[in-house]
């Protein structure tokens, strides 16, 4: 069937006489009519629906530039960048000097992981006409280039030609914080707060600059403002977890990483802290469950197949422990912790040549894992080699002075080599340090 926009009698009886279907010009204020629609669906947020109105209008007028530009920005708000960026481009072949398709197209193409795009369409922009949205784009771009000082320099430019938006403030703020500039920060951050009191980036911001500040109690206070404004912020409670796993509270961290699973169900990096700080209460069973999931949800996410394994060897299911580590070593083969908790599920095994062969090949990959050097030293002071016990007991005091256990340590072998003015010293240094942390060494990179 061939289609064609004609306009004449004649030309319609040939159509028909010719069996080809002829359809009459669209009229201009139907398809002005379905963008109208279309605009008013992406105000209110109706994604799908925005798309239909702007779909309808381009096939009546296959050359309307407003619904290319209105269903590009619908798509981009529904996170489909790649179509979106295929409207902008649309727009463009349209009308080059369309300034704001290609600002948003630069910004599509930020979403989408193309920074080095992004920057491209972005210059062109910004020397047609130099906007704050156009130079705030292109500090998003650099940013994910890691050209930070480039970045800090659009960002001051788009703060200069819009003072008023909050949002740059925010932007520049992270660049501080990328900076370990956390004073610079906050003040843009709470800049931010002042034009915008509700502004959920700008609490999420201030958050982790006091955060990395480890001013952890007004972290926690930003955090909690957020959540508040925004009940199902995932990243919020995400956030507010963090901060309180820091502080030494698994159980209130527990109760937040389930708020984000809640608010974002596919959220698997929270998952993955939530069996953390189960694990940290010694809720074993309840965190392997955990951690089964985020595996299911993530195969190759090894951290969680090790914490899988600590728990299984918590409750001595160490064979179950073994398979989930060597799983973990074949995806991180060069990861020191991954062969420490191997070494200690052998060790509960009663495997202690494996053990200790573990414990050095961590030791060889991490040198100051003060753990390995332990758990070598009561490997072999059980094997009735006490004097390499020590010089591994030696090795791990000089990493770290602070534990009285490792003191304590120490004592037990010097008793063991009839060194008893020696066990009695380093007693007497244990009882200084009694408070000292002496749980396992577990680390999450």
């Amino acid at each position: 069937m061939v289609t064609r926009y004609v306009a004449g009698g004649m030309m319609w009886k040939a159509g028909l006489l010719l069996g080809i279907a002829v359809m009459a010009p669209a009229r201009a204020s139907d398809v002005e009519a379905l963008c109208k629609a279309g605009e008013e669906s992406l105000k209110l947020g109706h994604f799908d629906a925005a798309i239909a109105r702007f779909t309808e209008a381009l096939e009546q007028d296959p050359r309307c530039l407003q619904a290319y530009f209105g269903r590009a920005r619908a798509y981009a708000e529904k996170g489909d960048f790649e179509k979106a960026i295929c409207d902008y481009s649309e727009v463009l072949r349209l009308n080059p000097r369309h300034g704001e398709a290609r600002v948003r197209r630069g910004g599509a193409y930020i979403a989408k992981g193309e920074a080095d795009k992004a920057v491209v369409d972005l210059t062109e922009a910004i020397r047609d006409r130099p906007t704050a949205s156009a130079y705030g784009n292109r500090a998003v771009a650099y940013m994910a280039l890691n050209r930070l000082d480039s970045a800090l320099t659009d960002c001051n430019e788009a703060i200069r030609l819009d003072p008023g938006d909050a949002l740059y403030y925010v932007n520049r703020a992270w660049i501080f914080m990328r900076r370990a500039e956390y004073e610079a920060a906050i003040a843009d951050l709470k800049r931010c707060l002042e034009l915008d009191p509700k502004c959920e980036k700008g609490y999420f911001g201030l958050g982790w600059a006091y955060f990395g500040k480890r001013e952890l109690v007004r972290a926690r206070d930003a955090f909690s403002q957020l959540v508040r404004i925004s009940p199902r912020h995932a990243e919020g409670w995400y956030a507010l977890g963090q901060v309180h796993m820091a502080c030494g509270e698994p159980a209130k961290a527990e109760a937040d990483f389930a708020k984000a699973i809640e608010a974002k169900p596919g959220f698997t990096r929270a998952r993955f802290w939530r069996g953390a700080a189960l694990a940290a209460q010694g809720l074993y069973e309840a965190a392997e469950k955990e951690f089964a999931r985020t595996v299911q949800e993530e195969p190759m996410h090894a951290e969680a197949r090790l914490w899988r394994a600590h728990c299984y060897i918590a409750v001595g299911r160490c064979e179950e422990a073994l398979l989930e580590l060597d799983r973990a070593i074949a995806q991180r083969p060069t990861w020191g912790e991954a062969y420490y908790q191997r070494g200690a599920a052998l060790r509960k095994l009663g495997r202690l040549q494996e053990a200790l062969a573990d414990f050095a090949r961590t030791l060889q990959l991490e040198p100051t894992h003060v753990a390995a050097h332990v758990a070598r030293a009561e490997v072999l002071l059980a094997s009735g080699h006490p004097r390499q016990a020590l010089e591994a007991i030696n090795a791990a005091i000089r990493l770290d002075d602070t534990r009285a256990v490792l003191y304590e340590h120490r004592a037990a072998i010097h008793h063991a080599l009839g060194q008893e003015d020696s066990a009695t010293k380093d007693l007497q240094e244990a009882e200084k340090r009694r408070n000292s942390i002496s749980r396992p060494h577990i680390s999450v990179r």
